[in-house]
């Protein structure tokens, strides 16, 4: 499992997602740190679980209880046999955590235990002197097995020694964290973010500040900048110059400390602002301190009441609580679910109500009892026996996230106390506690769940098939959810099916916890799904291998989507998102989509006939930059990672493609060649083939010398052509910056570069290129030459004996220099350059006959050969293999053009996460945005209990049960929302119509004419403007000649996949849309039936066209 270090003393393949998020310096002293974790309930182990795979170094797990059967709705680590056993829960679960991360030590301190419930002072006290005598960092207490003044006395050392001390709890459908980092916690990065870097465009006397092309600054009043590259003030430059800003507006801001007196000079332009993250300190109040003058973080201001009604009734079940254990724990063999209120019980629940009503007083809450204050403590009271994975996970992922930020200092803690509840799920309204029978306590593994939701709830997930896509962090988690709710459990018919085409890989491991190191390169989807069934052996899974796409729609047949209760997406990309997505439109599915990235994640529940979408309002591509700034002006590191990444594509994987390609066609190639490739082209691709196959090494002299020229021709001579085309002194002659220097605002002027043996950078680009370029051609220079191969002076000395020729720019050279060209606008302008330089067509056909013979002559001789052993290798660019040199090339050929261009280089980390497109992910984000999901679910049983989603489903009540939510745990933010509700569109009078409408035509095989009538007749739409299916023309009105289609079949203008019982088109109509009353152009999708046999719907058989 050992993996590199990099120099920071962990493992950065295991964490590298992790390490994206954090930063070496706060993984170093996350890894560096010893935890105390008291309580191994549902929250307890979720917090377990998250803190090995973050990292600490040592976590010492405590819990005096034995496995309770309740435990088993959201303690993951325990079994049936667990609890008929007996067994310590810490001990448990201690073996099981352990296995999560060989780089952490997990211990158990269980001395005393027997006296908890005996002589429970003796046990404080031994318990305390250990604490006190240990080298914690931080300190996590969950549940209730202290007492308050237990509590007070632990949370009081913590502050004054500067122990991170953290306490939270899960009851039922309720939940809270408090945090105390003592008196002056120090920030060192309030949110996480990448520091900004923007140009500007002037700086007033006054210190104004405008950025460039007045894009957004995102800066905040007291953040603080530098300034490199301005011109004409040179003092602002100086690295030790820095600036406390207040914004004016979007793209303006001021200095706080300018004036000229310090800063001489006139603005004469350029400019590159850096933001500085500067420390900053926030002070804490202990437990104790907190209870009266308590501080909220609201995460839902829907329920902005409720974290004070939660907050009496946690210090309610602390005294209650306390006053059962005085009753009950004179039997030794009382376990702790004995001392809290009972079930649904109604007498418990009224003396709950009073121990609210007492702490109110007794704490100073001010808290205002009203009969809504009562009914919620009745209802906590009723189900704080009970438990739903769903909130632990949550809170878990938060609370874990609040430890991390403890000790690191990194991001902004919760300030301090934070409560949730999701009373959406219980059975009976709020206060409702007898006379129900929504409510039968069962004696089986879900029994804690039952209590929460209500026996027909339970039921109904346990009959549920759903059908997940993703099995990675957030699939990994959402099964653990699924198993400890019952779902798929085959006595009631229930299934999940799960699938995903990837292999386990080491950076999984971190936030994967399905996975452990014997089971990398293993498939996911089946390691995942044996790893649940051991959670819940009643559990059915059918674990995937196969993506989810168009191409297998012959595996996910229509058949198989209807089958399906709910669709869950575990999917990392927008486009496998957006495609399922209209598979649940199409199939009226409710689906629920869930993402992370770093710190930040959403949960959107998507229900048919009621909301939104998540096409209506998806999620970012990846911006991309344009391709001049790539190729001719790069001003950031990003500019340069992705140059090297386009290059290496084309030289290691697109060239030896061709390549590859010609010699599997082999003689047919250039009959091919000759029949498919015309013009320009010709030449074109034939010279490029030649060049091509002419390079392929044989010595490592070969591939050395490849090397050495590709660092010649990129960093000196196209460098040296660019600046002969545009010189450093070239000013605009012509429009609004006739006047202005050429190189100027983002625009650096670069410097070509002389090969350096000494240094180390240039040798490396020759040695991965040399390494690299064998490889394609099948010559493993590690094998052949070992270690010599990583000696500078062994590289060389083959250096040496490349001869380099003196370059001569060129006039006639093609360079973009409009960044606002598309790519294939540059090819047609660089196509239009060269046929102005192109020889005559005779002297071209004669110079692609000479390349065609010289390639069938390389085809004639190892076509034979190629067969029996591929000596051509394509390289799929693989950031996670270490040894492959790819991240190594990249690094170094960015690196060098960064120097070309005065950018300051990246180190290896950070090439990786770029040219990769790494997303930065973390266990903590995975769990919470899980946890909230796995919710979601359950509300959405508690509709299916009641009906299925259909065109009569009314949802304007129902969706105020459901909250979508966008989190950032960082700062921390938590933005739950009511779904959107789906948009409606008036068609016709009487006629209104969703993006979840699919009208059905089963009228037989019609003609044009026909299709249009019976959409007239059966849906009251007489005015349709257009048919189309997907980017086919099927019928346009305004489309001259489409007036005689109306009298041909459908069929003649559709394309119909072979055994396909239907095709999907769209029809178009201006229409009114009900919100705006404003006329839009609108589709409605309908779905045509084929007729495939005579007399079928009494029409005759089709001749089905492509």
């Amino acid at each position: 499992m050992a993996g590199k270090e990099h120099n920071v003393g962990f493992d950065t393949d295991l964490y590298s997602r992790q390490l994206y998020t954090f930063g070496v310096h706060a993984m170093q002293k996350l890894t560096s740190a010893n935890v105390f974790l008291s309580g191994l309930g549902g929250l307890g182990v979720e917090v377990a679980k998250d803190l090995t795979l973050a990292g600490v170094k040592t976590l010492t797990l405590h819990d005096p209880f034995n496995a309770h059967l309740l435990d088993l709705s959201t303690q993951f680590f325990l079994t049936e046999e667990n609890v008929n056993k007996g067994d310590n829960r810490a001990q448990i679960s201690a073996q099981k955590i352990a296995e999560l991360n060989p780089y952490v030590r997990v211990e158990t301190y269980s001395k005393d235990d027997h006296l908890f419930v005996n002589d429970n002072d003796k046990f404080f006290n031994e318990f305390f002197t250990y604490l006190q005598s240990s080298n914690f960092q931080a300190v996590v207490l969950t549940g209730f097995l202290f007492t308050l003044p237990q509590i007070f006395k632990i949370s009081h050392h913590c502050h004054k020694s500067d122990i991170k001390f953290v306490y939270g709890f899960s009851a039922g459908v309720f939940g809270g964290i408090f945090a105390d980092f003592g008196d002056q916690h120090i920030i060192t990065d309030k949110n996480g973010e990448l520091p900004l870097e923007f140009y500007i465009e002037n700086i007033a006397p006054s210190g104004e500040v405008s950025t460039l092309d007045a894009v957004k600054h995102n800066l905040e009043d007291g953040d603080v900048v530098t300034f490199t590259e301005v011109r004409g003030i040179d003092s602002i430059n100086q690295p030790s110059v820095s600036f406390k800003v207040k914004t004016i507006n979007a793209s303006k801001f001021s200095l706080d400390n300018f004036s000229e007196a310090q800063h001489p000079g006139k603005y004469l332009g350029g400019g590159l602002v850096k933001q500085i993250k500067t420390n900053s300190t926030l002070p804490f109040s202990d437990f104790e301190s907190s209870l009266s003058n308590a501080k909220f973080e609201f995460s839902d201001f829907a329920k902005f009441d409720r974290p004070q009604l939660l907050h009496a009734a946690l210090l309610a079940a602390f005294e209650y609580i306390a006053q059962s254990r005085a009753n009950k724990f004179q039997n030794k063999n009382v376990c702790f679910y004995d001392s809290l209120p009972e079930a649904w019980n109604a007498e418990d629940a009224e003396a709950f109500v009073k121990q609210c009503e007492s702490v109110n007083t007794k704490y100073k809450l001010n808290v205002e009892v009203t009969k809504e204050a009562r009914d919620l403590w009745r209802s906590v009271a009723s189900v704080i026996k009970g438990g739903v994975v769903g909130v632990a996970g949550f809170l878990g992922g938060v609370l874990t996230q609040e430890v991390i930020k403890g000790i690191t200092g990194k991001y902004t803690p919760l300030c301090q106390w934070l409560y949730f509840d999701i009373t959406e799920l219980l059975p009976n309204a709020l206060g409702t506690v007898s006379g129900s029978n929504n409510v039968t306590l069962s004696k089986t593994r879900g029994a804690g769940q039952e209590i929460v939701v209500g026996t027909e709830v339970a039921q109904i997930l346990s009959g549920l098939k759903i059908f997940m896509i993703g099995s990675g962090a957030i699939g990994c988690e959402m099964l653990k959810n699924f198993a400890l709710m019952g779902l798929g459990e085959g006595k009631n018919n229930g299934k999940v099916v799960v699938t995903d085409m990837d292999l386990i890989e080491k950076s999984n491991l971190n936030r994967q916890f399905l996975f452990r190191s014997g089971d990398i390169q293993k498939p996911k989807s089946v390691t995942a799904a044996a790893a649940v069934q051991h959670m819940n052996s009643a559990i059915t899974v059918e674990a995937q291998q196969n993506k989810v796409g168009t191409e297998t729609e012959k595996i996910y047949t229509d058949a198989f989507w209807k089958a399906q209760d709910v669709i869950v997406g575990a999917l990392d990309n927008v486009q496998a998102r957006l495609y399922v997505d209209s598979r649940c439109v199409s199939f009226k599915k409710p689906l629920l989509e869930s993402g992370t990235e770093a710190t930040k994640g959403h949960v959107q529940v998507i229900l048919p006939f009621a909301t939104e979408t998540y096409g209506s309002t998806k999620d970012p591509e990846t911006g991309g930059y344009a391709s001049c700034t790539i190729k001719t002006f790069p001003n950031r590191i990003e500019h340069t990672i992705q140059w090297a990444r386009d290059q290496f594509e084309s030289l290691y994987n697109v060239q030896v493609s061709e390549v590859d390609k010609m010699l599997e066609a082999g003689p047919q190639w250039i009959e091919n060649f000759e029949g498919s490739v015309q013009g320009a082209d010709r030449l074109r691709n034939s010279k490029r083939l030649v060049k091509i196959i002419s390079r392929r090494p044989k010595t490592l002299e070969d591939c050395v010398k490849f090397g050495r020229l590709k660092f010649e021709a990129n960093y000196h001579n196209k460098i040296v052509q660019l600046l002969h085309l545009f010189p450093r002194d070239k000013v605009h002659t012509t429009g609004p910056e006739k006047g202005k220097k050429y190189w100027s605002k983002e625009k650096r002027p670069p410097t070509p570069i002389v090969y350096d043996e000494k240094n180390p950078s240039h040798v490396n680009f020759v040695r991965f290129s040399a390494l690299l370029f064998g490889r394609i051609w099948d010559m493993d220079l590690l094998s052949l030459y070992g270690n010599q191969f990583f000696d500078d002076e062994f590289v060389n000395k083959e250096v040496r004996k490349v001869k380099i020729e003196t370059f001569v720019p060129a006039d006639n050279k093609f360079i973009e220099t409009d960044t606002n060209v598309s790519d294939e606008e540059m090819k047609k302008k660089k196509a239009e350059m060269e046929a102005k330089f192109r020889s005559n067509e005779e002297e071209e056909k004669k110079q692609i006959e000479q390349n065609l013979v010289v390639l069938k002559q390389f085809i004639d001789q190892n076509y034979s050969d190629f067969k029996t052993k591929k000596f051509v290798r394509i390289e799929e660019f693989e950031k996670d293999d270490d040894k492959n040199g790819h991240v190594d090339w990249i690094l170094h050929a960015s690196n060098i053009r960064a120097q070309n261009y005065e950018i300051k280089p990246a180190d290896k980390l950070e090439t990786k996460r770029i040219a990769g497109r790494i997303i930065p992910a973390i266990a903590t984000t995975t769990a919470a945005v899980s946890g909230l999901a796995s919710i979601e679910l359950i509300k959405t049983a508690k509709i299916l209990k009641s009906k299925l989603f259909n065109s009569d489903f009314t949802p304007d009540a129902t969706l105020e049960l459901f909250k979508n939510c966008f989190l950032n745990l960082g700062v921390p933010t938590f933005q739950f929302a009511t779904p959107v509700k789906v948009k409606k569109n008036e068609l016709a009078p009487g006629v209104v119509v969703s993006l979840w409408d699919v009208w059905d035509v089963k009228e037989g095989d019609l003609t044009v004419a026909q299709f249009l009538n019976v959409i007239d007749k059966k849906f009251k739409v007489s005015n349709v403007d257009a048919i189309t299916q997907g980017t086919q023309m099927v019928y346009m009105k305004w489309m001259p000649g489409h007036d005689k289609r109306l009298g041909q079949k459908m069929r003649r203008y559709l394309s119909v996949e072979k055994e396909a019982k239907h095709v999907d088109l769209l029809i178009t109509s201006e229409i009114k849309d009900v919100a705006t009353g404003k006329d839009v152009m609108k589709g409605v999708p309908v779905r045509y039936w084929i007729v495939r046999s005579r007399g079928a719907a009494g029409g005759p058989l089709p001749t089905l066209s492509h």
